[in-house]
Parts: C-alpha cells; sequence; structure tokens
C-alpha cells in the first residue's frame, strides 16, 4: 500500500487506495473475518438458537408467563430452556434449567452489604455481569429455545449497563437471537395518567436494551376486576392517539379534578404523552396467559422479530432452529383472518358502558 505524501512503505494514518486495491482488500477483510467468526463458532460448539428476554415491573405476570408459554413450546415439540435471573424469585412456578440463585441470593447480599432490596437486586445483576463466564457456558450447553425471566426493577431495563453489557455478550458468544417482552399490567388502562407513565417506561426500555421489543397488555382477563376499561381496547394496544385516552379519561366525574394542581399534573401528562407520540413505535399486544389461542398469536409476533420462523435450514442442527410449527402456523392461518383483540374488546368493554 503506497502513502499519499512519498514512495516509501512505512504505514501511515491515512493512505490512498484505487479502487482495484479497495476492492482486493475489502475481499479480503471479509474472507478473514468470515473465516474467523466460523472458526471461532466452531472451536466453542456455538450455534444460532432464539429466546425471549421477559421483563417487567414487579407483579406485571413475568413468572406467570415464563411457566405458561414454556408449556406452551414444549406441547408444540420445541425443547425449552428456561433461565432465572431473579435471584430474589425463591417461589417459582416452573423448575429453571439456569437459576442465578446457584450463583448469588438477594438474601445473601442484603445480609453481608446491608443493602436494602432494590440495591441488592441491582448487585446481584452486576455480580452476575462480573461471571458472566457462568451464564454463557450455561446458554452454549442449553439445548433449544431460550426464555429468561429477569428481575422486576425498572430501572435495570431503561437506564442501567448491567443488563444491556449481558445481552451484548450473550449475542456475541452464544449468537442468542432475544426478543425483549415487556410485560405490563393491563389495571393501567384503568387510569390514563397511570397508562402513559407505562408507555412511557416501555419507550425507555426499547430504546436502552435495543432488541427487537414487544409490549404486552397481561391479565386482560381479570381486567374487569380492576375497573372498566373507559375506552375500547384497540384504542390502548395501537395507541393510535394518546391525547384522545386523556380526554376520554376527563370526561368522567373525578375528584379535585379543577384544583390547580390537577390542571399541572394534566398539562404534565399530556406534555408526556406527546413525546411517546413524537416516536410512534410503541403498541401493545393483549395477552391472557391461561388462553392458549392468546399466547399463540403472542408467539406468532415473537418468532417474527427474532426470526425464528426464517431459520429453517439449520434444523437440523439445533431443536430450537425448527421452522415454525405446524400448530402455531395453522392458527396463524386462523388469526390472518380475526384478530384476537376484537374478541377482548368484547368480551371486557361494551359501548353502553
Amino acid at each position: 500500500m503506497r502513502c499519499a505524501d512519498d514512495d516509501s512503505m512505512m504505514p501511515r494514518a491515512h493512505s490512498i487506495m484505487d479502487c482495484e486495491m479497495f476492492a482486493s482488500v475489502a475481499t479480503d477483510f471479509d474472507i478473514c473475518l468470515g473465516e474467523a467468526v466460523f472458526i471461532w463458532h466452531g472451536m466453542n460448539e456455538v450455534t444460532t438458537c432464539f429466546g425471549q428476554l421477559v421483563i417487567g415491573p414487579p407483579g406485571s405476570g413475568k413468572t406467570t408467563y415464563c411457566a405458561a408459554m414454556s408449556n406452551l413450546l414444549e406441547s408444540l415439540g420445541r425443547k425449552v430452556t428456561v433461565i432465572n435471573l431473579d435471584s430474589a424469585n425463591d417461589t417459582t412456578n416452573y423448575t429453571p434449567n439456569v437459576d442465578v440463585r446457584e450463583l448469588v441470593t438477594l438474601d445473601d447480599i442484603m445480609s453481608s452489604l446491608k443493602l436494602g432490596p432494590n440495591g441488592g437486586l441491582i448487585y446481584s445483576l452486576e455480580c452476575l455481569l462480573e461471571n458472566s463466564s457462568w451464564l454463557i457456558d450455561s446458554i452454549n450447553s442449553a439445548k433449544g429455545y431460550i426464555i429468561i425471566d429477569c428481575p422486576g426493577q425498572i430501572e435495570l431495563y431503561t437506564h442501567h449497563y448491567a443488563l444491556r453489557q449481558l445481552i451484548d455478550q450473550m449475542q456475541r458468544k452464544c449468537d442468542l437471537r432475544l426478543t425483549a417482552v415487556h410485560l405490563v399490567d393491563s389495571h393501567y388502562c384503568s387510569d390514563s395518567a397511570k397508562f402513559v407513565a407505562a408507555v412511557l417506561t416501555s419507550l425507555s426500555a426499547m430504546l436502552q436494551l435495543e432488541l427487537p421489543h414487544i409490549n404486552v397488555l397481561s391479565k386482560i382477563d381479570i381486567a374487569e376486576e380492576h375497573e372498566m376499561l373507559y375506552a375500547p381496547l384497540h384504542n390502548f394496544t395501537e395507541l393510535t392517539s394518546l391525547q384522545m385516552l386523556l380526554d376520554a379519561d376527563l370526561n368522567r366525574e373525578q375528584p379535585n379534578a379543577s384544583s390547580s394542581w390537577h390542571k399541572r399534573y394534566e398539562k404534565l401528562t399530556r406534555t408526556l404523552a406527546e413525546v411517546v407520540e413524537d416516536y410512534a413505535i410503541v403498541d401493545f399486544q393483549p395477552l391472557c396467559a391461561y388462553k392458549r389461542d392468546s399466547l399463540l398469536q403472542l408467539l406468532e409476533r415473537i418468532d417474527k422479530s427474532n426470526g425464528f420462523v426464517f431459520n429453517s435450514s439449520s434444523a437440523s442442527k439445533n431443536d430450537s432452529s425448527m421452522p415454525l410449527d405446524q400448530a402455531t402456523a395453522a392458527f396463524v392461518a386462523k388469526s390472518s383472518a380475526e384478530d384476537y383483540g376484537p374478541a377482548l374488546q368484547e368480551q371486557y368493554w361494551n359501548d353502553e358502558d
């Protein structure tokens, strides 16, 4: 490579190449990089696998969802590996294949470091990050589809660094194609301000994690036990207009609606709603974890987002790389003509109310 300033062959920070030389260098680089990746994957016995990163605030139904989704996948013929990253979750209704409590527990952290539950959960994830080789080895030795049950601390997936760095390592060292499944309790739909806060949290998580992302309104089957939705369900799932939802909520009788504090609060809520609407990337999928058709429709979106449905070439190498199974495909064909949302809307909301 000849330098621009003289005829010497000494390296320089900047060099000029003609088109043929650039094409040759680029080709060599691609070949070397491809071989290096192939050799690294072969030496470490890494195969492409797919999975879900289940996040959400406390009480949103993450553990219940992980149990229901793993049972569904097993019934469809997929091998499933469930990973628990919540060091405080000692009452799971599933048996985790990989459990962070084997490495560290929240009780030990709180007693030894005198931390509260919030600080203890953050510390446990930072500890996992420092010992990430344990998690990477567990994933590489696992078989099938991966479901990761995460802690319920909101800051872990909205602005803290630990979970984001763990995701980077899992993607690079395990060739793991993840979709973030963010669960939000549907009772937030009973109040416009709470719902805007939930949407803002979802948006923050989408921007922070940089993963294919599906937001889910969980526990939609018990929404009527909190309050009847004050607007049609599709207004909450499609988010066509948050301002319209705020207007609809204001039309209801509310205590202290005319107070100066309430007016300032309303103005703040509307401003935050405008921020979310400017991004225009947030929507929700309704879910009843105890209904198979609801889980199947969500699984269809997840399989499309993480690429599972497009990776049929390596089906013989890894059970998790099978194409969309027949049961899911049959439901997808059926759901193309009818949507689950209107059925839920008819069940939990009516025009007369």
